[in-house]
């Protein structure tokens, strides 16, 4: 999987450089929903409890029909909880995280069909996008009702930073209302270089009584924590081998910038 992974990186990356024709430069908003999976969220996509709305900004460029470069902000917000697992022994763990999720992106888009703000048969076409990203977080724990950044608690002893990378890859459709008025509908998929984004990755901490009260209250929240003898100090908490993801879906809505030229004689390199 990670191997068709890179291999797409690099083909989108370097082809828009390999081509030549009339670029056309959009500015545009997007609106859907972030989610997040990992350690707090082995479900799936797009559940109901843990999808949240978010917005984002961007400029396309667009090389000629098949091939463009965007680069976009995002904001939204990502969670997960132990107590929508269908897992017995994550509901025990019983952790929870909320984060904002503020992105800036570089990606390269290709169109499987020609696409072209300026030709009329080119008013619809699925594409495929990649790139990079990056992104602050700042996952959110609560205790006894209030809220606490946990990052800053260290709950498993390790620091951390809330500054991460990202590799983007989606799909999505895109289609003209006129020459000027640009749609799409697009999925994409985040794979970040941090297993902390919902600050669950490797072990509890070896002694609690290193600790204080509010770092031992939001490292352990186990319900079964010191029932018949057990103790999950120093044993594992996450899974520090696998980094975290999390995706947005939604709707762009683009203006096409620029004087057209003249539609009935224009062609596109």
């Amino acid at each position: 999987m990670m191997k068709v992974f890179r291999f797409l990186y690099i083909i989108l990356l370097c082809a828009p450089f390999l081509a030549a024709g009339q670029n056309t430069r959009e500015i545009g908003g997007l609106i859907g929903g972030t989610y997040y999976t990992g350690e707090l969220n082995r479900a799936g996509h797009f559940k109901s409890d843990v999808t949240h709305r978010a917005y984002g900004l961007y400029y396309r460029e667009a090389f000629n029909s098949r091939w463009a470069l965007r680069i976009g902000g995002l904001y939204g917000h990502v969670s997960g909880a132990d107590s929508l697992s269908e897992s017995a022994i994550n509901q025990n763990r019983n952790l929870s995280f909320s984060s904002r999720v503020i992105e800036g992106s570089f990606l390269v888009e290709f169109n499987f069909l020609h696409y072209h703000s300026f030709v009329h048969a080119d008013y619809f076409s699925p594409y495929l996008f990649g790139g990079f990203g990056v992104f602050h977080f700042n996952p959110i724990g609560t205790l006894n009702g209030n809220s606490y950044e946990l990052q800053s608690i260290q709950t498993e002893g390790v620091f951390y930073r809330r500054l991460s990378t990202a590799f983007i890859i989606g799909t999505g459709i895109k289609f003209k209302f006129s020459h000027r008025i640009l749609f799409g509908l697009e999925w994409g998929l985040r794979r970040t270089l941090t297993d902390y984004l919902d600050d669950v990755s490797g072990f509890y901490p070896d002694n609690p009584a290193d600790l204080d009260n509010t770092t031992v209250g939001l490292a352990n929240k186990s319900i079964e924590q010191g029932n018949n003898g057990r103790n999950d100090w120093g044993t594992q908490r996450g899974d520090p081998g696998d980094n975290d993801w999390f995706g947005f879906g939604g709707l762009s809505i683009s203006i096409r910038l620029g004087k057209n030229p003249n539609l009935c004689h224009y062609k596109p390199e």
